[in-house]
């Protein structure tokens, strides 16, 4: 999910967590916490906000990353409530995506369709959940008998994830996977940028380091009798063939299924896709696909045309439900 200053517990279903890195870490993790405003605490950074997306434009993201990386050791971990939560940033690149969503409104007519189409008790997927906001509403509104299984592959930002969904009161619905969705069993490389939430599988030009990850398709890791009732999809251009991967999954899903993938067309062609195999690998699910439009806060027609940049988040539904 880009970045406005700039324009991943039920009972486990396979091996892969029997050794869970993020469970029950030390919610110290090496940093310190102070629960203060962290608004006032960033403060000091406002400028080089200003400034950062044109240094990055110029192939200076990584120094930029580098910068905030060493200056996140003299912020310390923050506390913020935001909607309810009291959610957690570690880093400055978490405190300015948050500051997008606090300040300036940044997703919110999303969430209020998302969480919408969460039923009381429903079971949600999320691919890509960074430090955890999606995944706390996505818990709060499955209700105590739901459940939110999330993908997240991203090392640095498991511990911090984790602690949110801890200190919300949500372990015991939220299950957190550490592996990436994707179309096959593989250890690939994954570009780190920023704070995490624009890393990607696919080089975005802008990351500060890379680590190794492991991919794994939904339909292996899932059970054939998992029914899931909302997806939300967020992996920075690998929504294809995290789609393909989900083929059985979503087919079989009932007639009341939504998801939501994000369109971003520059990390979509970083991975060798469009727009258009995105909508082909949704509507292969039997699927219907329209997008959102956060200006107008409505729901529009692929037909209607996408905004000149094309990045948008679609919303999927079975054709009988449009």
């Amino acid at each position: 999910m880009r970045r406005l200053a700039q324009g991943s517990s039920g009972p486990s279903q396979g091996p892969h967590l029997q050794a869970n890195p993020v469970r029950d870490a030390p919610a110290a993790c090496g940093a310190r916490r102070d629960i203060v405003d962290p608004m006032a605490k960033s403060h000091l950074l406002r400028v080089a906000e200003r400034v950062a997306p044109a240094l990055r434009r110029m192939g200076l993201g990584p120094l930029i990353d580098r910068s905030a990386a060493r200056f996140s050791g003299q912020l310390g971990s923050t506390t913020t409530a935001f909607e309810g939560f009291s959610i957690e940033t570690a880093e400055i690149g978490h405190l300015y995506y948050l500051r997008d969503l606090v300040d300036g409104g940044h997703d919110r007519y999303f969430r209020e369709l998302f969480t919408a189409a969460i039923p009381d008790g429903g079971t949600v997927l999320e691919a890509g959940a960074h430090i955890g906001v999606m995944t706390l509403f996505a818990a709060r509104a499955a209700g105590p008998t739901g459940r939110v299984i999330t993908f997240e592959p991203n090392s640095g930002t498991l511990p911090v994830l984790q602690r949110n969904v801890d200190a919300n009161g949500f372990r015991d619905r939220v299950e957190i996977v550490p592996l990436g969705l994707s179309d096959e069993r593989a250890d690939l490389t994954f570009y780190v940028s920023g704070g995490g939430e624009t890393s990607s599988l696919h080089d975005p030009g802008t990351a500060s380091h890379t680590i190794t990850i492991s991919t794994v398709p939904g339909d292996e890791w899932l059970t054939t009798d998992t029914r899931i009732d909302v997806v939300k999809l967020d992996i920075e251009g690998n929504e294809v063939r995290a789609l393909r991967g989900l083929e059985r999954t979503l087919r079989g899903a009932g007639p009341n299924l939504t998801v939501f993938a994000e369109c971003n067309p520059d990390m979509l062609a970083r991975a060798g896709h469009t727009p258009a195999d995105l909508v082909a690998a949704l509507e292969a699910c039997d699927l219907t696909v329209r997008w959102i439009d956060d200006e107008s806060e409505s729901v529009r027609e692929l037909a209607e045309g996408l905004p000149a940049d094309g990045y948008v988040n679609f919303i999927c539904t079975r054709p009988e439900r449009r």
